[in-house]
């Protein structure tokens, strides 16, 4: 895909193709993939592996060059936590 076309999407599209390659990647290298019903807790993929805990993920998509900002009180910094 061309870079002009990813910035072509709003935030929501954006959003939502950046979940989806996390989910192939996760899946790529063997980590089971379950999507929550609703997206009420800020989790927007649970992986598993057989060797490893459980772990809540959080996707953030840029669509441009910058960083993602995301405050402590919404997002715990513990292992069982992955912002991607």
């Amino acid at each position: 895909m061309k870079d002009t076309a990813l910035a072509s999407l709003n935030r929501q599209q954006a959003g939502r193709f950046a979940e989806y390659v996390a989910r192939m990647e996760f899946t790529r290298q063997g980590w089971t993939v379950y999507i929550p019903d609703v997206d009420d807790s800020g989790v927007d993929l649970l992986v598993h592996r057989p060797d490893r805990d459980y772990v809540r993920v959080q996707v953030k998509s840029l669509r441009k060059d910058g960083y993602v900002f995301m405050r402590k009180r919404y997002f715990e910094l513990v292992p069982t936590w992955l912002c991607v």
